[in-house]
C-alpha cells in the first residue's frame, strides 16, 4: 500500500489522516514525545488532535547556560526537524 518512498523510508503515517496524541506525561517516555510526534505526523500530512491532560504537569523551566550546550545543525529532512523540536524542548523540560 502506498509507494515505494512509503516502505523505503518506512513513512507508513502519511497514509493516516487523521491521529491523535494526548500530552499526559507516560512513566519512562519523556515530556517532549508527544509534541515530537504532533511535528512528525503534521509534515506527513496528517491532521492531529491533541488533549490538554498534561497541561498541569509540564513545567517549562529557563535554559540552562546555552554554553553548556552543543549546536545542531537541522537536517533539511522531516527527521532533522523533529530532532530539532526534541533538541529545543530538551533544553527547557
Amino acid at each position: 500500500m502506498g509507494s515505494p518512498l512509503t516502505e523505503d523510508r518506512g513513512m507508513y503515517a502519511s497514509l493516516n489522516n487523521c491521529a491523535f496524541v494526548s500530552t499526559a506525561p507516560e512513566e519512562g517516555i519523556g515530556n517532549q514525545e508527544p509534541f515530537c510526534f504532533l511535528m512528525d505526523a503534521s509534515m506527513l500530512g496528517v491532521g492531529v488532535g491533541f488533549d490538554t491532560k498534561g497541561s498541569d504537569r509540564i513545567e517549562i523551566y529557563q535554559p540552562l547556560d546555552p554554553s553548556a550546550h552543543s549546536y545542531y545543525q537541522i537536517e533539511d529532512s522531516r527527521e532533522g526537524w523533529v530532532e530539532s523540536v526534541r533538541r529545543i524542548l530538551n533544553v527547557f523540560l
